[in-house]
């Protein structure tokens, strides 16, 4: 009896922190699908409503054989989500479309709540106290350029979801399924897979064993997609010019916009300090990815802080454990991680990214034409007006000045107060109805406005309110401890 009550009880907690994260995934979501998640959305949809899951009519389609290759494990999972809503429409009626696209862009959502709590689980487990953990987790998560990821559209996300995962898991079957799911996502992730695999153990049999069964899988794949996946990859626009590949490098650690020194810098500080033996293999295999995509306009992702190389850096948990265990400075980095974080905040809401959006008033003619990912100068990545932090800040303080009409200009991009948009899908329904921008086409939700905006008002800065004062509680109490 004892032993039922206890798995009652576990199954409740569960059923709870499953709520906890789903009604933050609401606050956060950015609330419609663009560019890749669309794509893989569209896929998955034509699917079962166009080709009534006949996937090799769908691949006979120009460019689905390609998407498939490439998106595979993105397209699976809104089939299923897709599947589920369909299922539901028979007892409910709702417009399957919308409903489906909303929840296949919730879950991306989803997978980087849950890895702030995976991470936090993880310095638990290495007895690191719970306020510390917390105070880590949060500077982690919300103090570098992984709070992008909180708004949804990168399946990096999920990339993070499963390393995280695979963290807190013992069995060999376990990892190996995880390891299939990453190389399946994208092939390049075997360099993850052979820092994690390094992580768990030395190089043995065992170790042969494990990589040979995850090249197995991405030589299967690849065998059965060889026409897409060769066209793929020779499409892509290489550079192989000293030159320009050594300046994608330098960019890639140290331009204020994408460098990651200066757009995740507590994760960096975090892993520098917590060297240890095995570090240096894990460098140099990390290296040899970033000279690849240093051979790439499109090196950053189009994201803040660098979404490819943002998706690999959890090889280094143990070296973030061992310096947070180790750290001589300690009052110091609470200090330096507080500050960072509090400043990066307004970045969750204003996305230097979305610059070119911002230029071209996107949010009143309707139209996000974004940047080409052939263009190498897109983005003003060397000024230092476009980093994160400095970027987000300047729009952050003149929208609390009301000082909408006031012009930025930077690089080649000129935008007004009032044309840059939120990214919260909470904080995008106050901004819509204050603007009266023709997004809502709800009657009742137009009948109500005004107690509506003021009903979100108080919900949306209630939250950051009692966000940023837990940050501070902890930080108060991890600096009277020492």
């Amino acid at each position: 009896m004892k032993c039922v009550t206890l798995i009652k009880k576990k199954n409740k907690q569960n059923l709870f922190l499953f709520f906890i994260f789903i009604s933050i995934s609401f606050f956060f979501y950015k609330g419609r699908l663009g560019g890749d998640d669309l794509q893989a959305f569209n896929f998955a949809y034509d699917l079962i409503y166009k080709f009534n899951f006949n996937l090799f009519e769908l691949l006979k389609e120009d460019n689905s054989l390609w998407q498939f290759s490439h998106r595979k494990i993105w397209i699976l999972q809104n089939i299923l989500i897709i599947i589920f809503v369909k299922f539901i429409s028979v007892f409910f009626n709702f417009d399957i479309i919308s409903v489906s696209q909303y929840l296949c862009g919730l879950i991306i959502t989803f997978y980087t709540v849950v890895s702030f709590f995976l991470f936090y689980k993880i310095l638990t487990k290495n007895k690191i106290n719970n306020e510390l953990s917390l105070f880590i987790s949060i500077s982690v998560f919300f103090g570098t350029s992984l709070i992008s990821f909180f708004t949804g559209a990168y399946i990096e996300s999920f990339v993070i979801f499963i390393v995280l995962l695979r963290y807190l898991v013992d069995g060999e079957k376990s990892k190996i399924f995880f390891d299939s799911l990453l190389v399946l996502i994208k092939p390049y992730y075997i360099i993850v897979i052979i820092c994690l695999l390094y992580n768990d153990q030395n190089i043995n049999k065992k170790f042969i064993k494990h990589l040979f069964i995850v090249g197995l899988v991405i030589f299967v794949d690849k065998l059965l997609t060889l026409g897409a996946f060769q066209n793929f990859v020779t499409s892509l626009p290489y550079n192989f010019e000293f030159d320009f590949i050594i300046k994608n490098i330098l960019d890639t650690f140290f331009s204020p916009g994408f460098g990651t020194f200066f757009t995740s810098s507590i994760l960096m500080v975090l892993i520098i300090f917590g060297l240890n033996s095995k570090t240096l293999i894990k460098l140099f295999l990390l290296f040899i990815f970033i000279l690849f995509l240093s051979t790439l306009t499109f090196w950053h992702g189009q994201s803040p802080g660098n979404r490819y190389l943002l998706s690999t850096l959890f090889i280094f948990v143990p070296e973030i454990i061992n310096s947070i265990k180790k750290l001589k400075n300690y009052k110091i980095f609470l200090i330096f991680a507080l500050v960072i974080t509090i400043l990066n905040l307004p970045s969750l809401e204003f996305r230097n990214t979305n610059i070119k959006n911002f230029s071209d008033q996107a949010v009143h003619t309707g139209l996000v034409l974004g940047v080409s990912d052939r263009d190498i100068n897109a983005f003003p990545n060397n000024n230092y007006r476009f980093n994160n932090i400095i970027f987000s800040q300047e729009i952050f303080l003149n929208k609390i000045l009301n000082n909408n009409d006031k012009e930025i200009n930077i690089n080649q991009y000129n935008f007004l107060i009032k044309d840059v948009y939120p990214m919260t899908g909470f904080k995008r329904v106050i901004f819509i109805l204050e603007n009266d921008l023709n997004f809502l086409e709800i009657k009742k939700i137009l009948i109500y406005k005004k107690k509506i905006i003021l009903l979100f008002k108080i919900l949306y800065f209630l939250t950051i309110i009692l966000f940023i004062f837990q940050i501070l509680r902890l930080f108060l109490m991890l600096i009277n401890n020492k």
